[in-house]
């Protein structure tokens, strides 16, 4: 055992040490190619525009070293190349229809008018006047990184193309000078590794093994047998016990936190009750005293979302203390669907979404009007909530033999394949910074309590349709 933690202990630093050399190797190329990449572009476009478009282009078509043009141009082009700080090369080059040419070149005594084999992102330079670079690529002559800019006359027209070459060879030779050092530095991690792992060996491995003869001991009600100091077995022990631990932690802190939840609600619920009742019989004298038609309107809809704020405090407090009354009733399907769609119309105005419903075969319900409310506004609000503009929310109701099928599908982004699993449990929300994560553990206990099922399907990217069944004994449709 003793042998294996040393082992553990210098494979573990050493595959840090690697990691984390390998990472800093990493960003130092990735550092140095986007220096030199800024580097060359800005040699470029600054030999670019202050050349003379005009010059060049008289030179272009007098193609001779002999040329007066041709010594003055050469001459500035040397003089940034040797300033400028890099290993470059630069030239010019003019295209003469699918002919692309040598100009003035500062490192060799090219004649001018050679051919010159165009690559891709040089078209842009001369179609569209802009400047470009690029990574390090390989040719027969070498590794390379290079920049263009396009040479423009007085007019602005693009004459000619310049580039500017870096031989890669220096940020190669610089990160293999930091290779090596990198491999030094290793061994010599190394080496401290086998040395420090031995300590903390000899340090920690009785400790351990005591803790977990302890733990063993406790968890079966006696003393129990000693063990010898390098038994194979204690690290996986002393792990499960802590595991176990943990379970039995994270259950107390759930169950403490569901207390902690049920005794606010109850609390919050019962200070706004009255306030909420007095506002509800006020609205109902207002709407009973005065004349004018929009105000009893406007009171009348006061109550009503005074009513909804109520059943939604009944609701909480119901779900806080597990239990669940049930208020059968019938009702029109078409007007509970469209009284519910206009609760929420106004956020899906908001938001640009298009709202549809379609009832099929269905003329009324046989349930708890107020909380199959609560479920049906819950799933159309998320997902109006996870919808984009332009898109649609549809509410489908649907009566079948044995059963009455309701659907709520958006194309909105989808269910995450990690919340898809707890989506339904308390306190769990997505998407939405203010979210309670109740909604759908609310409408999931009042589905549950007509004896129904409520699932769901998503893909990312495409939508997420929620299906709620109810059986027929406690939701009963009839044929329209």
């Amino acid at each position: 055992m003793h042998i294996r933690i040393v082992g553990l202990s210098a494979g573990l630093l050493l595959l840090f040490a690697v990691t984390t050399g390998l990472l800093h190797l990493r960003r130092e190329s990735q550092h140095l190619t986007r220096l030199a990449q800024d580097r060359l572009l800005s040699i470029a476009v600054t030999a670019a525009e202050a050349l003379d478009g005009e010059a060049h282009a008289e030179l272009a078509k007098c193609r001779d070293r002999s040329c007066a043009n041709f010594r003055k141009l050469a001459g500035y082009l040397r003089r940034i190349e040797q300033g400028n700080g890099l290993n470059t090369e630069i030239y010019t080059l003019v295209r003469e229809g699918s002919q692309t040419r040598f100009i003035v070149r500062t490192r060799h005594e090219a004649q001018i008018g050679m051919p010159y084999e165009l690559r891709p992102e040089m078209l842009a330079i001369f179609e569209q006047g802009v400047t470009a670079s690029t990574g390090i690529y390989e040719d027969q002559y070498g590794e390379w990184m290079s920049a263009y800019a396009p040479v423009k006359d007085s007019s602005g027209r693009t004459v000619a193309l310049l580039e500017a070459d870096y031989k890669a060879g220096e940020i190669r030779s610089i990160l293999r000078r930091d290779a090596l050092e990198l491999a030094t530095v290793t061994l010599a991690g190394l080496v401290v590794a086998i040395l420090l792992g031995g300590i903390l060996s000899s340090v920690l491995v009785r400790p351990l093994s005591q803790l977990a003869e302890a733990m063993d001991a406790a968890a079966n009600g006696g003393a129990g047998p000693p063990l010898p100091l390098f038994a194979p077995a204690e690290l996986g022990r002393l792990a499960r016990h802590f595991h176990a631990m943990q379970e039995a932690v994270a259950s107390v802190h759930l169950h403490e936190r569901l207390a902690s939840v049920g005794r606010m609600v109850a609390t919050i619920v019962h200070d706004v009750r009255g306030p909420l009742s007095n506002i509800l019989g006020l609205t109902r004298i207002l709407s009973d005293q005065q004349e004018r038609p929009r105000r009893e309107s406007m009171a009348h809809l006061l109550a009503k979302q005074v009513e909804r704020i109520t059943e939604l405090s009944d609701d909480i407090l119901a779900f806080s203390q597990g239990s669940m009354t049930l208020h059968l009733d019938e009702f029109a399907a078409v007007e509970f669907i469209e009284d519910i769609l206009g609760d929420v119309r106004p956020l899906a105005d908001e938001r640009g979404v298009k709202l549809v419903a379609e009832i099929e075969g269905c003329a009324s319900l046989r349930a708890d009007r107020t909380k199959m409310a609560r479920v049906v506004y819950n799933l159309v609000k998320n997902s109006i909530e996870a919808s984009s503009s332009g898109s649609r929310v549809l509410v489908r109701l649907d009566s079948q033999p044995h059963r009455i099928l309701l659907e709520v599908a958006d194309e909105g982004k989808g269910v995450p394949s990690e919340v898809r699993p707890r989506l339904f449990d308390a306190f769990v929300t997505h998407g939405k910074p203010a979210g309670t994560g109740l909604g759908l553990a609310i409408a999931r206990s009042h589905v549950v309590a007509h004896g129904g099922t409520i699932e769901f399907s998503s893909e990312v990217g495409v939508g997420t349709k929620f299906q709620v069944e109810l059986p027929a004994s406690n939701a009963a449709a009839l044929a329209a």
